[in-house]
């Protein structure tokens, strides 16, 4: 499916944890428990260059992720990798459930209504506490089923229903 990430963020590397190396990372992924899961963590730089370590450990303290990664064993070393995105290949990636979408997949896609009307393209996801929020085209559209009616992610496509009070 061209267009689509090859990789998709499971956090970013806030800063060093103790002495030893270790790497506290901010998770992105919806399941911070996904860390304990990886036996390889692929670290990604800002020009997009990736290098690959052994994962020795992962704990969860206070929303933060603490990772020990293999040759990473002294603070300068994890200090050199702040700003640096843990990845993992889309091959990788959890299974998906019936009707779910890696988000990362729904970033650039083109916004129609049902009869067709372009509305723009999803910039935004914006996570609430009872559904998420799709931003295109300045509209905010509930990712609920009654405006959600169909995601498309091979063609790229979401076509949605705007309810009364949505425009």
């Amino acid at each position: 499916m061209s267009g689509l990430p090859e990789y998709f963020k499971l956090g970013a590397v806030i800063g060093a944890h103790g002495l030893s190396g270790a790497l506290r990372v901010y998770p992105s992924t919806s399941d911070p428990a996904r860390f304990k899961l990886l036996k390889t963590a692929v670290l990604r730089d800002s020009a997009g260059r990736l290098s690959v370590y052994g994962v020795k450990g992962a704990a969860l303290n206070k929303g933060i992720v603490l990772l020990t990664l293999d040759g990473v064993s002294d603070i300068e070393a994890a200090r050199a990798l702040k700003n640096y995105d843990i990845v993992v290949p889309r091959a990788e990636a959890l299974p998906l459930e019936a009707d779910e979408y890696y988000a990362a997949d729904l970033y650039g896609m083109r916004v129609v209504t049902e009869d067709g009307e372009f509305l723009g393209v999803l910039d935004e996801i914006i996570e609430t506490g009872a559904n998420d929020v799709y931003s295109a085209g300045g509209l905010l559209i509930p990712a609920i089923k009654q405006c959600v009616l169909r995601i498309d992610v091979a063609g790229r496509v979401m076509t949605v229903r705007l309810l009364e009070g949505l425009r």
